[in-house]
This record gives structure tokens, C-alpha cells and sequence, in this order.
């Protein structure tokens, strides 16, 4: 059974494995230090599955940065498809936005925009709770084709769906505490967002160790 009192108490048992991962999260608008920490998340992922209960170090760079970049690939199957749905809805309402912006009156969007928009929506809400088993799928199997096989991503998630859905909630509520924290001190608090994607991948990574 998860010990969530152990998931968060991990992050200090390295304080300076969460130092550089905090530091690299301020700089995540970068593209390297985002891949990084996106391969340290892999890294830890791994060390979970071992039975490791220490953060790791940050060591071989080239395989966190080759890592990272293959979790930003699967970030973006996942979520592509919702973005385009949304584009696609603003490229066909061009008249309606733009007598938004100069009269401030509510378009008039139509049916077909709203579908897509809809749609989009559904489809990014669906992806976000399936990525987060498509990422560690990955760092399980080094596979990048198994990432993306959704129809056995969806299997994993409902051989024990209630437990995963609780955990992913748990981890959806302590990324919102830190982000809201964050945007109150002016983003002071940026680089602590590193604290709750460890711990959300400690967790969910626990869960599929011991799901059936």
C-alpha cells in the first residue's frame, strides 16, 4: 500500500538533488533545463520501480536530456490532437473574434466552433489523465511506441482505476496549492513547483508498481 506520508517526505531525502531540480525549474521556460527536469522525472520514475526510497542524483545528463525529450514527444501526441481542435475552431470564426476585439460585444461563435472547442476540451482532459501512465510506461520500457499504444495505456489505468483517479486528484490538488502560492508571491515560489511533480510521480509511480 502507498505510504503518502513517505511520498512526501521524498523530495528532502537528497536536498541537493532538489536544489538543482528546483533551480532548473525556474528556468523551465528554457527548453534545455525543461528537458532536464522531464529526465530526472524518468529518473525517478525508474528508482521508484527499484524500491529506491532516495531521491537520485543528477548524474548522465545526455540520458536525462535524451529522456526529456522523448516525454516532451509523448506530452505532445497526447495533446495535440486538443490543440488543434481549438485552433481549428478560431481559424473558422476570424469575423466573430475580430468584432469581439473592436466592439467588446460577445461573438456569435456557432455550433461547429463550439463542438471543437468542446471537443478539445474533452479530449485534453482525457489526455491529461492518461499521460501521466503514458510517461512512466516509457520509462519503464525505454519504449517510446509503448507510450503512445492508448489502447494499452487505458487497460493499465482501469486494472485499478479508482485507486489511480484518487492518487492523480491528490497530486492535481498539491500542484495547484503550489501554483496558486507561487502566483500570490509573484512567483517567488516558482522553483517549488519541482516539489509536487516529484511527488505526483512518486506516487502514480507507486501505483503502478503494485497495480495487479
Amino acid at each position: 500500500m502507498l505510504n503518502y506520508l513517505n511520498a512526501l517526505k521524498y523530495p528532502i531525502t537528497n536536498i541537493k538533488s532538489f536544489v538543482i531540480g528546483a533551480l532548473l525549474t525556474l528556468f523551465s521556460i528554457l527548453f534545455i533545463p525543461f528537458l532536464l527536469v522531464q529526465g530526472y522525472v524518468v529518473k525517478i520514475i525508474r528508482e521508484t520501480n527499484k524500491g529506491s526510497d532516495f531521491m537520485p542524483e543528477w548524474e548522465d545528463w545526455k540520458v536525462l536530456l535524451f529522456d526529456g525529450f522523448f516525454v516532451f514527444a509523448i506530452e505532445v501526441v497526447y495533446l495535440l490532437p486538443s490543440l488543434l481542435l481549438v485552433m481549428t475552431a478560431v481559424l473558422i470564426t476570424p469575423q466573430s473574434l475580430a468584432s469581439m476585439t473592436t466592439s467588446g460585444a460577445t461573438p456569435n461563435l456557432g455550433t461547429p466552433t463550439i463542438v471543437l472547442i468542446l471537443l478539445g476540451i474533452v479530449i485534453a482532459f482525457l489526455a491529461s489523465i492518461f499521460l501521466p501512465v503514458a510517461i512512466i510506461t516509457y520509462a519503464l520500457t525505454k519504449e517510446f511506441k509503448s507510450a503512445i499504444d492508448v489502447v494499452t495505456i487505458i487497460k493499465i489505468v482501469l486494472m485499478n482505476p479508482l485507486n489511480y483517479i484518487l492518487n492523480l486528484i491528490i497530486s492535481a490538488i498539491m500542484m495547484s496549492i503550489f501554483l496558486i502560492m507561487a502566483i500570490i508571491t509573484s512567483f517567488l515560489l516558482l522553483p517549488l513547483l519541482f516539489y509536487p511533480v516529484v511527488i505526483t510521480f512518486r506516487i502514480l509511480s507507486g501505483w503502478f508498481t503494485e497495480s495487479p
